[in-house]
């Protein structure tokens, strides 16, 4: 993790506290192309944040009102011929007149049409940040992804691998939502606990959080830092409407109302009251596991297998032997700050997948939160040898 990434993560509460204040005083015109459902409620919450809303999606004008943007959002959730070439000449106009640039790939992965869509605007458009659900997010690195409509219906519990795979793929940030939210890049994960479950009962909450994020990104350099503080400013206005600091609510339609309120009113001495850094919590950092898979190298049931192995390795401080399907993989750690990865393997013989295999992991960087903390001299302790026997 960088020294950046570190205080980032280190001082959240005062990380969101100054956003907000940068917020607020940057004011940025935010271009949201959104869909037809839930555009009130995307042009409210980007207006409650600080930012100006302008809901242009007319190719005839789209370059220069993104040029007078600072961020521009591109919205999936009603896709159209006319709807996908306006994103396409907005996301050009984003890159080409340096705006922020958010995509929500809504309902990717549920059909042929919207993964085309989705693929077409992440591989071809420079994104800052990509924001979407857990099913959405693995559809766009080619996972199958459970989508009904527009909604995340399986389970996903390599969220935050998924997610930096994605972050790889496009070199974008990217957040994925759920019970938790991930907010990962290419190198790092964190997943996130804020926001309550009433956001969950009426449609559009997760446009809301494009729409946030976007925002951010119109008035912060860093995309990281506008992707995690905007998630979190709209996870604890969640909470906080739920709790019934910004009025009471009889049901589903008030709440969504009063989570309005709770944007406007979410200021940075409110977020001073919060103890918001321990609800942060880096989960993977500089682990390619999906280059591995990507490549055809190791399969699914592979990296799971060497991800508990190495997990092992690193919490119980001794050698650790596991059985794979291709052999048995030994790991033993070094105690020594700054040794590095080193292979040793009793046949020469060996598989070329094995030796491949063994290759791309000893160059791969295997950190966990835990294991950083218990060097001082950080990424100095490395794991010393791994050797593979059949």
């Amino acid at each position: 993790m960088s020294e950046d990434t570190t205080t980032l993560v280190e001082e959240t509460s005062v990380t969101v506290q100054t956003a907000l204040k940068e917020l607020d005083q940057a004011t940025p015109l935010v271009n949201a192309i959104t869909n037809d459902v839930t555009v009130n409620q995307v042009a409210n919450v980007i207006l409650h944040w600080g930012g100006l809303p302008v809901m242009s999606d007319d190719v005839r004008e789209l370059d220069e009102m993104v040029d007078a943007a600072e961020a521009c959002l591109l919205n999936m959730g009603t896709v159209s011929e006319t709807g996908e070439e306006a994103m396409m000449t907005a996301g050009q106009a984003a890159s080409e007149h340096d705006a922020g640039l958010v995509l929500d790939p809504v309902g990717a992965g549920a059909t042929t049409t919207r993964s085309r869509v989705a693929e077409r605007l992440s591989t071809n458009l420079d994104i800052d940040v990509i924001n979407g659900n857990r099913g959405e997010i693995a559809a766009l690195v080619g996972e199958n992804a459970e989508v009904r409509g527009v909604e995340s219906v399986g389970e996903h519990p390599d969220a935050a691998e998924t997610a930096m795979a994605c972050a790889q793929r496009t070199g974008a940030v990217v957040v994925a939502s759920g019970t938790t939210d991930i907010v990962a890049t290419a190198e790092t994960a964190f997943e996130l606990t804020v926001g309550d479950e009433m956001l969950g009962t009426f449609v559009g909450t997760g446009c809301m959080l494009g729409g946030t994020i976007a925002a951010f990104c119109g008035a912060l350099d860093d995309s990281l830092t506008a992707a995690l503080t905007g998630t979190i400013a709209f996870g604890l206005a969640g909470e906080a409407a739920a709790n019934g600091e910004f009025g009471d609510y009889a049901g589903p339609a008030s709440y969504e109302t009063t989570v309005l309120d709770a944007a406007a009113g979410t200021d940075p001495e409110m977020i001073a009251t919060m103890d918001i850094d321990s609800r942060i919590n880096r989960v993977l950092a500089e682990v390619n596991w999906v280059g591995l898979r990507c490549i055809g190298v190791i399969d699914r049931d592979r990296i799971s297998h060497m991800k508990v192995t190495i997990w092992m390795l690193l919490h119980t401080q001794r050698d650790t032997v596991t059985q794979y399907p291709f052999g048995q993989m030994r790991l033993s750690r070094g105690y020594e700050c700054g040794e590095r990865l080193s292979v040793a393997s009793p046949h020469s013989s060996a598989p070329a997948e094995k030796t491949q295999a063994v290759s791309i992991l000893l160059i791969a960087n295997i950190y966990t939160g835990k294991f950083q903390s218990s060097c001082k001299e950080r990424r100095e302790r490395h794991l010393r040898w791994i050797s593979i026997s059949t």
